[in-house]
């Protein structure tokens, strides 16, 4: 279905035009700018292939795969390179989306935005939900933050710069391997993250 926080803007704009929308085979519609609005689900990033499009909102990212965006980046050819915006609660800094826009890539930009500054949510929303989220889990869900969340045997700052991105080529004349499990036994009956 068409998003209805878009179309409620599109008429606040004084823009959406209902005897433009077909909802077969995806739903589209033209605002009376003459703008296109084309809506597509991530579930299966193929289907996401084929337009030439201006812009792209991929709108909670952190739940797609990494798929979606490389293909539809690709689509951004309408004229001249499109733009991107991609909207999302943060997902660790594991996640494709870190990678992506967490870590100052070229032309991207970050804006963190917390929860208590979304003006689409309820007034009390944000402060209701800061008495349940503590630690990582609050500064992830309502500060917008990309954080390691807590709870594993070993921190990740423990690991800077002791990784690489390319395989080195002679990797054959010094291969050694390090292993570490930090089991505590059986104790430990939720394991080891």
């Amino acid at each position: 279905t068409i998003r209805t926080e878009l179309k409620k803007i599109a008429e606040d704009l004084g823009v959406w035009n209902p005897s433009t929308v077909k909802m077969t085979p995806y739903p589209t519609a033209i605002l009376t700018t003459g703008a296109t609005l084309r809506f597509r689900t991530a579930d299966n990033p193929d289907s996401m292939r084929g337009p030439n499009l201006s812009g792209i909102w991929l709108d909670e990212g952190s739940q797609m795969h990494e798929d979606a965006y490389k293909i539809c980046i690709a689509c951004l050819r309408e004229g001249e390179q499109g733009w991107l915006t991609v909207t999302a609660t943060p997902n660790g800094m594991n996640h494709w989306t870190y990678e992506r826009f967490g870590t100052q890539q070229p032309n991207t930009e970050l804006f963190h935005c917390p929860t208590k500054n979304n003006p689409f949510l309820p007034p009390d929303f944000a402060d209701t939900l800061s008495k349940q989220y503590v630690g990582a889990w609050a500064l992830q869900e309502l500060g917008g933050l990309f954080v390691s969340m807590e709870g594993a045997e070993f921190p990740s700052e423990f690991f800077d710069g002791i990784l690489f991105d390319d395989w080195p080529s002679d990797v054959d004349s010094y291969l050694k391997v390090m292993s570490l499990d930090p089991s505590k036994g059986k104790a430990d009956a939720s394991g080891d993250f």
